[in-house]
């Protein structure tokens, strides 16, 4: 168990604004939850990531070049440690 989760720069906000303020969506969609997995290394890089919930493949490929383009998180720590974590993410999209 991680005692300290990793974090996107900024918390939990910023990292959904980040993904609302650079999402590109050519029509609109229906409303949808999709999920994302994805590691967060020792140096805060996002890594292999998949999408293992989602309908809209141009959305899914979207998600995933903006976590191969995030910036760095603070990584997790387990006793002052920096270890790496697998995280499943919601992604709420909401039709337009």
């Amino acid at each position: 168990q991680v005692e300290k989760k990793p974090e996107f720069p900024g918390g939990e906000i910023k990292f959904n604004n980040y993904i609302i303020d650079n999402l590109e969506l050519s029509e609109p969609l229906e409303s949808e939850l999709i999920l994302v997995q994805f590691v967060i290394n020792t140096k805060g890089i996002v890594e292999e990531i998949k999408v293992v919930k989602g309908q809209n493949k141009e959305v899914n490929a979207q998600l995933i070049r903006l976590l191969q383009n995030s910036p760095l998180w603070t990584p997790a720590e387990i006793q002052d440690e920096k270890v790496k974590v697998k995280m499943t993410y919601p992604i709420r999209i909401k039709s337009q």
